[in-house]
C-alpha cells in the first residue's frame, strides 16, 4: 500500500466531487471455484483499491455527507488464524488507509437503512450484484440499473490522471514485462510448445514478484484474438504471437503485444507485413500528444497501414475511401489500443473518444490480424503535461 495521506487526498478529492453524498465503495469477495473453500486468486475491486489499498476480501467503504469514513470489515478468528497465520486487524487496516472507525461488516445493512441516496459504483460480479442487494434491500435485478452515474463519472475522472506514484507502478510492471518476453524469445524455437513459452513467462512475472494482469494470449493462431488454449507445436517458418502484461502488488498493470518469427528470422513476406504494422505503431505514436483526441489517432493508425497494405497489394484502391469504407477492419478489426492503470483495461466504460490528457495512460495496438496469421504489436504510452512517452523500453525492430 502506498502512505496513507494519499488514499486521504484521494477520496477528499472525490467528496469534492460529490458534495453532500453518501458514497458506499464494497470490497469483492472470494469466488469459488469449484467448491467453497477452493477460490480463485483474489482481485480487489480496483476502485477500491485506489481509494482503501487493501487488497483483502469482504471489506466496505462507507463515506458519509458530514466527512466520516467507516471501514466495514470481518475481524478474523481464532479459526480463521490457524489457515492464514496472524492478520492485521480492522483497526490495523483502518490506520493503513488513514480511516479513523471501524465496524463489523455485519452492521452495514444496518447503516444503509438509515441512509438515503446511498451511491455505489456499478458492480461486475455476480455475488456482489447480491450483496449489494442485500444490503440495501432491493431486488438483485435492480442493482446495475440503479448504480450512479455521477459516482462512477467522478472515480473515472479521479483515475483517468495518473500521479507519479502510479507511473512508476506501470513502469515496474514494464520492467516485468520486459524479462517475461525475454523469457519467451528463449523457450521459443522449433519443435517447443505454446506452453513452453507461457511457462518460462510465468516463472519472470513471478520473479519480480507480478502477477498476470490477464490471461496470457501466446499462440501460433495470431489471427485468433483471444486465444487461451497453448497445446500448439512451433514450427519452422512461423510466427508466435504473444501478448500479455503483468500486475504489481499494488495493481498495476502493463498490457504488451509482439510477433516472433519462431526461427529467429521473417520471410520476405512476413518482414513486409511486420513493417507495416510497425510503421503503423510509430505513426500512432508520433501523433500521440495532449489534447489529441484517441479517435483521431486511430485514425492515424488505420491511414498508415491501409497505406503500407496497398503498397503490398493486400489492399487496391484509393486509401482515403478505403478507410472510410473500413475496408482496413477486415486485417484491423479491434482498437488501437485502452486506457492502462489499475485495470488493464483501465475504467473500461470511459470510452475511447477520451482525449490525451496530462498523466493518462494508453496501450498502442496496431496489427493485422489474418488467414494466415500475420503480425501484432502493441507498446504502453503515457500523456504528460507537454508531450507523450513511450513507458515500454521493449525493442520493436524487425528480425533480420
Amino acid at each position: 500500500m502506498f502512505e496513507p495521506q494519499v488514499y486521504q487526498n484521494r477520496r477528499a478529492r472525490l467528496r469534492a466531487a460529490m458534495p453532500g453524498a453518501v458514497i458506499l465503495i464494497p470490497g469483492h469477495v472470494d469466488s469459488p471455484r469449484n467448491y467453497l473453500a477452493n477460490t480463485y486468486d483474489f482481485r480487489q475491486n480496483s476502485s477500491y483499491l485506489y481509494l482503501a489499498g487493501h487488497a483483502l476480501p469482504d471489506l466496505a467503504l462507507l463515506m458519509l455527507p458530514d466527512g466520516e469514513e467507516i471501514l466495514f470489515g470481518i475481524p478474523a478468528t481464532i479459526d480463521d488464524i490457524v489457515w492464514t497465520g496472524p492478520v492485521p486487524s480492522l483497526e490495523e487496516l483502518a490506520a493503513a488507509a488513514g480511516i479513523a472507525r471501524v465496524e463489523p461488516l455485519p452492521r452495514l445493512e444496518d447503516r444503509l437503512a438509515r441512509l438515503k441516496d446511498v451511491h455505489y459504483p456499478r458492480p461486475f460480479r455476480g455475488e456482489m450484484e447480491l450483496r449489494l442487494a442485500h444490503w440495501l434491500g432491493m431486488p438483485p435485478s435492480s442493482v446495475r440499473p440503479e448504480a450512479s452515474a455521477d459516482l462512477m463519472s467522478a472515480l473515472a475522472t479521479l483515475r483517468l490522471c495518473k500521479e507519479p506514484r502510479e507511473v512508476e507502478q506501470i513502469e515496474l510492471a514494464l520492467e516485468a514485462s520486459a524479462d517475461m518476453y525475454d523469457a519467451a524469445l528463449g523457450a521459443m524455437m522449433p519443435g517447443a510448445r505454446e506452453q513452453d513459452v507461457v511457462a518460462a513467462m510465468t516463472g519472470a512475472a513471478l520473479f519480480h514478484g507480478c502477477a498476470q494482469s490477464f490471461t496470457p494470449i501466446v499462440t501460433i493462431h495470431g489471427e485468433v484474438l483471444h486465444n487461451h488454449a497453448y497445446h500448439n507445436t512451433l514450427h519452422e517458418g512461423g510466427l508466435l504471437l504473444v501478448d500479455s502484461g503483468a500486475e504489481t502488488a499494488e495493481g498495476y498493470a502493463s498490457d504488451i503485444t509482439r510477433t516472433f518469427p519462431v526461427s529467429g528470422h521473417f520471410s520476405a513476406r512476413q518482414k513486409d507485413i511486420y513493417e507495416v504494422v510497425l510503421r503503423g505503431q510509430l505513426d500512432a505514436i508520433a501523433a500521440c500528444a495532449p489534447g489529441v483526441g484517441f479517435a483521431d489517432v486511430h485514425g492515424v493508425a488505420c491511414r498508415s497501414m491501409a497505406e503500407g497494405l496497398v503498397a503490398l497489394g493486400l489492399l487496391q484502391g484509393d486509401v482515403g475511401e478505403l478507410v472510410a469504407a473500413g475496408a482496413h477492419a477486415m486485417l484491423f478489426p479491434h482498437g488501437l489500443g485502452h486506457l492502462l492503470g489499475l485495470d488493464v483495461h483501465d475504467m473500461e466504460d470511459y470510452g475511447d473518444l477520451a482525449g490525451y490528457e496530462p498523466g493518462t495512460g494508453r496501450s498502442r495496438r496496431p496489427s493485422t490480424r489474418s488467414w494466415p496469421p500475420a503480425p501484432a504489436s502493441e507498446n504502453d504510452r503515457c500523456a504528460c503535461i507537454s508531450a507523450c512517452y513511450n513507458y515500454c523500453g521493449l525493442p520493436q525492430g524487425v528480425f533480420p
